[in-house]
């Protein structure tokens, strides 16, 4: 058979669109799978002491990470648990599953903690323009509630399923005292009853919408919460 000018080409043509074809489907194909792994490792459950310096909010441009937020965790899951023991004494955890309001009570505690967390941080940076400060009286009350707050965390082993120490307990604590004299501030100033200005209401939701913050997602949604300081 006679091989022309045009069958050479042909032939080539045929041979470069397999080879062309061979490598699209070897990119797609590493595209899925790191697509997969990139959405596994999303997926996967964070170990709360072990990933404290993860960043999962951003409040004015500050980052905020687990560190921060670890008061609000053991604050909020002793909360809630206090109610699941009451619930069902032998297991807490099916209080913990429950859903409510639209919501499973896990994943309500789990978004009240990171707002009261922005909240503080919110009114603390507001408190730091304004140079307001705590009292000498307001600063024992202070210690005595972080000492009594650390007692317990330790009591429980909390503070090692944590990850964290006395100081980022009490430096939390100190910084939420402050937040909470100067909403109180706040709110005396703007003619707003006492607690107006609280996490969940409306009047301070509004203040909020004019601050620039995020959520990391990404971070936040994978603690195991009520599984962090309590073992169920």
């Amino acid at each position: 058979m006679k091989i022309t000018f045009g069958n050479r080409i042909k032939k080539f043509s045929y041979k470069n669109n397999r080879f062309l074809i061979t490598i699209i489907l070897a990119f797609v194909l590493g595209l899925l799978l790191l697509y997969s792994k990139i959405n596994f490792n999303n997926k996967r459950l964070l170990v709360y002491s072990k990933n404290l310096d993860e960043i999962c909010a951003v409040v004015d441009g500050d980052d905020l990470t687990l560190r921060n937020f670890a008061f609000y965790v053991a604050y909020e899951e002793a909360e809630v648990e206090e109610k699941a023991k009451v619930y069902d004494s032998k297991h807490p955890e099916n209080y913990w599953k429950m859903h409510t309001n639209g919501q499973f009570i896990k994943y309500a505690a789990r978004n009240a903690a990171i707002d009261m967390g922005v909240h503080d941080y919110y009114f603390y940076k507001k408190a730091l323009k304004d140079k307001v400060k705590l009292t000498n009286e307001e600063k024992k009350i202070l210690k005595n509630n972080q000492l009594d707050f650390w007692e317990d965390l330790k009591d429980r082993g909390a503070d090692k399923l944590l990850g964290i120490k006395k100081q980022d307990i009490y430096d939390t604590m100190e910084k939420m005292a402050i937040a909470q004299k100067e909403q109180y501030i706040c709110e005396q100033l703007d003619g707003m009853e006492e607690g107006d200005y609280d996490f969940n209401q409306d009047a301070y939701k509004e203040l909020l919408e004019k601050k620039d913050y995020k959520i990391v997602k990404s971070v936040w949604t994978r603690i195991d919460f009520g599984n962090i300081t309590f073992k169920h």
